[in-house]
């Protein structure tokens, strides 16, 4: 690891994080995120885990060369269970697909708490994710968008409130209106790639003469925020 700059995508992640934190990384591939807030001052102590060793002993090495190993704890595991009772009060699960990342939440009762913060993004199906939260007592409090090597991610905040959160379609495909930014170059390129795949995934539908009741009603609503007549 030759610095501490992080690529947009995790530097994303680290925004969602909160001052004076005791953080879990759970799929820390090399700890870059982690030693990131470490260095900038951003948390006290990080738990970085992930579940192969080899990408475990990378983020070790890279520790040790930060000289971070004294706030700095190193875990074989698939998901956040195993972290209950080691008071954590911000984890960062990212860099894996929507279904994963809400399977991993539904493993671990500890996130189930108003003092737990949650910074995910989700790879893929980030429908999936949002729709998961809000049915079992999680809300977004906010969602950032970015671009990174070509590719667009969303990444969101989220924490528990003890019951389900009303949504609409639209709001667990594209979050809710609230997070549009339409000043925000990350948002509106996001979005814009969202309504292209959806003209596509229309075309399609029709070509095998599908219904797309659905995607009807998404296009329209995120033209809406768009701006497209």
């Amino acid at each position: 690891m030759k610095n501490s700059a992080l690529n947009a995508r995790l530097l994303c992640a680290a925004e969602l994080t909160r001052q004076d934190a005791t953080f879990a990384d759970i799929g820390t591939d090399h700890a870059y995120l982690p030693l990131f807030l470490l260095e900038s001052g951003k948390i006290k102590f990080a738990y970085c885990c992930d579940i192969n060793e080899g990408p475990l002993a990378s983020a070790r090495k890279n520790a040790e060369e930060r000289l971070r190993l004294s706030e700095t704890e190193f875990i074989l595991t698939d998901g956040a269970t195993v972290l209950a009772g080691k008071g954590i009060t911000d984890y960062a699960i990212a860099g894996m697909g929507g279904e994963l990342i809400a399977d991993i939440i539904d493993s671990a009762p500890q996130l189930r708490s108003e003092k737990v913060n949650l910074a995910l993004q989700p790879m893929t199906k980030p429908e999936i994710l949002r729709a998961y939260l809000y049915d079992n007592g999680f809300d977004i409090i906010n969602e950032k968008y970015v671009a990174d090597e070509g590719k667009k991610y969303v990444c969101m905040r989220a924490c528990y409130v003890g019951s389900p959160v009303p949504y609409t379609p639209a709001d667990i495909h594209f979050g809710k209106e609230c997070f549009a930014d339409k000043e925000n170059s990350g948002w509106c390129d996001y979005m814009s790639e969202q309504y292209s795949r959806l003209q596509s995934v229309i075309r399609g539908k029709k070509l095998g003469a599908l219904s797309t009741e659905l995607e009807d009603e998404l296009i329209k609503a995120l033209s809406k925020r768009l701006g497209i007549s």
